[in-house]
């Protein structure tokens, strides 16, 4: 199959032009200003939420921050667990705190399970 001179060089022509041309800016239907997305927060409580302990303890990833967010919840809502929820906590640190589980934490709810009333 013999292909005339003009077709091939219109064949080709067209093949590298498409492929290299420059592209086009992105259509824009409004011209209101783009809604930024807002970060969900955890619904803050004022008693013992099990479910807000384990999404710190879950959501944070380096260990050092994780266990200092932990801690500073078992002071502030430890007080009000009863000892079910504590046991739970307990039983569960190193699970969901890994490398952050420690024996200050430790210390720190057995002394809430210790004085829960």
């Amino acid at each position: 199959m013999k292909i005339a001179a003009p077709l091939a060089v219109v064949l080709i022509m067209t093949c590298c032009t498409t492929a290299y041309a420059p592209a086009q800016p992105a259509l824009i239907l409004s011209s209101a200003p783009p809604v930024e997305e807002k970060k969900v927060e955890p619904l803050v409580t004022t008693w013992c939420n099990l479910g807000e302990f384990k999404y710190i303890a879950l959501i944070t990833h380096h260990p050092y921050e994780r266990k200092e967010k932990v801690k500073a919840w078992l002071k502030q809502y430890g007080p009000t667990c009863n000892k079910e929820q504590i046991e739970k906590i307990y039983n569960n640190l190193a699970q969901m705190l890994g490398t952050s589980d420690d024996g200050e934490l430790r210390i720190i709810t057995y002394e809430l399970y210790k004085n829960v009333k």
